[in-house]
């Protein structure tokens, strides 16, 4: 177009799309093979277990804790629900999850964490927004900064589902193992 043109044509205006709010459902199984050893005097010094609880954060959201453990040598059983507002789309696609051992006194001890990408899992729901995505129940290995190896396997299970879909009967959650206690019971 010639500018006398292009100053004719009014702009069109665009729009973003219209966003899809969602709920994002973890289910924190158990951990096993957590390495508790040489990480903290304490744990050295006295019986060898640690008191163990896990945090997740999808995206910016608040951060959440699982209840806590309290004797853990390397398997712990948490039988947790993490429930999370989601509105699609979004480019924070990160869950992050990290394995605590809780201190009395003074800080927490990180002793392992894993970040799953969850952009697919997103993407699908934008697609089919009627229904219930499901990531299968599977172990996610665990790494940590400050030691080598793997520090943990963790055995969660995701699921994702427009607000509209949670919200029926059939599909209400509670966080942790509050009321209502199903999808899946814990």
């Amino acid at each position: 177009l010639s500018p006398p043109q292009a100053l004719a044509q009014r702009p069109k205006i665009l729009k973003p799309p219209t966003a899809l709010d969602c709920e994002l459902r973890i289910v924190l199984w158990s951990i096993r093979e957590l390495k508790v050893k040489g990480k903290h005097k304490v744990i050295d010094r006295g019986d060898g277990l640690a008191s163990v609880f896990v945090t997740m954060q999808a995206g910016q959201s608040r951060l959440q804790e699982s209840d806590v453990d309290p004797a853990v040598a390397s398997d712990a059983g948490f039988n947790w629900r993490y429930l999370f507002d989601v509105s699609l789309p979004t480019r924070h696609t990160k869950l992050a999850v990290q394995v605590w051992d809780t201190r009395a006194v003074g800080a927490n001890d990180a002793l392992a964490e894993c970040t799953l990408q969850l952009a697919d899992l997103y993407k699908n729901v934008r697609r089919a927004p009627s229904r219930v995505h499901e990531v299968s129940r599977q172990w996610y290995t665990c790494t940590s900064p400050l030691y080598p190896g793997q520090q943990a396997k963790i055995d969660m299970s995701i699921y994702m589902m427009p607000r509209a879909v949670a919200e029926l009967a059939e599909n209400l959650a509670g966080v942790g193992r509050g009321a209502p206690n199903q999808n899946p019971v814990l």
